[in-house]
């Protein structure tokens, strides 16, 4: 979900009550900066995924990533983990005014990437990006990484 969704649904539970979402988000970053920052990469991310990666560029094959997570904060993460030279393509929730469970953002990569939905993979860890894969005409799997 988008960061605005989460505050969005944590102020309807009555989790944040005085605090406005701007705060929230400078919150949230600032912890999760701290968290990168101190956090080692073999606790976050499988380097096994390394391989697929890798024979992915050997085969010429488009790879992007397409996310509700916001542009600075994926750029972060991508970056400490080194993988960020992997991705032709990175559509964070900045780029399209629709997020998921709306195709918009798959839509937006594939016409990016010049690709039909028929050609494109995708692989999807939460519910409404499986919806928004399915909408866009394209192949998905759940990944179950967390």
């Amino acid at each position: 979900l988008t960061d605005t969704a989460v505050f969005n649904s944590l102020k309807k539970k009555g989790c944040l009550k005085s605090i406005s979402l701007k705060d929230f988000l400078k919150q949230k970053n600032e912890q999760f900066n701290n968290a990168l920052d101190t956090i080692q990469n073999e606790t976050i991310f499988n380097s096994q995924i390394l391989d697929i990666f890798d024979m992915a560029q050997k085969q010429k094959l488009k790879l992007a990533v397409v996310t509700s997570s916001e542009k600075e904060t994926t750029h972060k993460l991508l970056s400490k983990l080194n993988l960020i030279k992997y991705f032709d393509l990175i559509i964070t929730q900045e780029d399209t005014k629709k997020n998921k469970p709306s195709p918009d953002p798959y839509l937006l990569a594939m016409k990016k990437l010049n690709v039909n939905s028929s050609d494109v993979i995708i692989f999807e860890d939460s519910k409404p990006g499986l919806e928004a894969a399915e909408k866009a005409g394209a192949h998905y799997y759940k990944a179950n990484w967390y």
